[in-house]
Order: structure tokens, then sequence, then C-alpha cells
């Protein structure tokens, strides 16, 4: 369906803001470069990356 092709992009995104500026430790404007994405894109694509990064280990803890 269309939604799950939009959230599987949405996920891309994510993973990519998130490697480039937090991994790679790339700059804004560098990430603008790669992406062609607004600052705000990645803002908020890196917003909700860590997000998810931070509700899985949350989960992982509570596993143990």
């Amino acid at each position: 369906s269309t939604l799950m092709r939009s959230s599987a992009a949405s996920d891309v995104y994510k993973r990519q803001v998130f490697t480039l500026r937090d991994i790679e430790e790339l700059d804004v404007a560098e990430v603008i470069s790669i992406t062609g994405m607004t600052a705000e894109q990645i803002k908020h694509n890196l917003y909700q990356a860590r997000k998810q990064i931070r509700a899985k280990i949350h989960q992982i803890e509570t596993d143990l």
C-alpha cells in the first residue's frame, strides 16, 4: 500500500540522516548536499531516528 511504501521510505531517510550526522559526524550543510533534504527535514528525521533508537534500547533493557 501507499502508506507502507511511505513508511519504508521514511525509515530509509531516518537511517541515512542518523548515519551521516551521528555516526559519520557530518555537519548539516554536508548532509543537505548529500541528501538534498532541507535543514528542517534533516532535523525532523534525526529526531525521529533517535527517538526510535531510544525506544528500542528501552525495550531491550526491559526484556533483560
